[in-house]
């Protein structure tokens, strides 16, 4: 009777163990595959088609401004190719882009450039990505572009053209906004009607030396510019 209960127990305790490998491994999976679908809707996110078409933005008496395409998986980030034209007979017009956004996080794209009397250039406006991919924004889905367009030889002449576009590269219908998760480490630094600036760490190893990181979201129609008038490190002015 003993031999029987003992070995009635050992098959009890083999069961229980075995029972327990399959909930660990049940959980395994379920991890991996979760990691895998995040992967999966990743990728798929990423490797959706562009439906842009080349688009318009300025066609006025003094210049206009076409985009011709983009390319989203250009090696240096976002890559969209533009048509500058200058109308006037006697005017340099200077074709250059005050700020821009992507999916509401500003950003700072390269196009600087003369177009002499009647004459075309075509254009390459550049986005680097690295700083949008540490925040999470893998796939460009509003552009915002603030063209501006002035006689290149006087500058107290108004623009010809002062405004902002957007550029939906997969449809307007996809077009998301970029919404900022809170950090514990978060210091509100301002918060009021025009604007919140928060503290979102430090980078010791910059490139030009030690730097503060700042989130600012301007609550305003208008553009506002945000400086330091003093600065100190330890107590020493810099």
């Amino acid at each position: 009777m003993k031999r029987f209960l003992a070995l009635l127990l050992a098959l009890l305790m083999v069961f229980s163990l075995v029972a327990c490998g399959d909930s660990k491994d049940s959980s395994k999976d379920d991890k991996k595959t979760e990691t895998s679908e995040k992967g999966e809707n990743k990728s798929e996110k990423k490797s959706e088609k562009v439906t842009f078409t080349e688009t318009t933005l300025v066609d006025n008496d003094y210049c206009a401004i076409t985009i011709k395409e983009v390319d989203p998986d250009d090696p240096m980030g976002f890559l969209m190719k533009a048509k500058l034209e200058n109308k006037s007979s006697d005017k340099t017009y200077t074709f250059s882009i005050d700020y821009a956004s992507v999916n509401g996080v500003q950003v700072n794209p390269l196009l600087y450039a003369d177009v002499a009397p009647g004459k075309t250039a075509n254009e390459d406006i550049q986005i680097f990505d690295s700083f949008l991919e540490e925040n999470g924004i893998d796939t460009f889905t509003d552009i915002a572009l603030n063209f501006s367009v002035y006689n290149g030889d006087d500058f107290t002449e108004d623009p010809v053209v002062d405004e902002v576009f957007h550029i939906y590269p997969y449809g307007e219908d996809k077009a998301e906004d970029f919404v900022r998760e809170p950090k514990s480490t978060d210091e509100t630094l301002i918060d009021n009607e025009y604007c919140t600036v928060i503290l979102d760490g430090y980078d010791k190893d910059a490139s030009l030396g030690y730097a503060v990181k700042l989130f600012v979201l301007n609550k305003t129609d208008e553009k506002i510019n945000i400086s330091s008038s003093e600065e100190s490190i330890n107590g020493v002015m810099m």
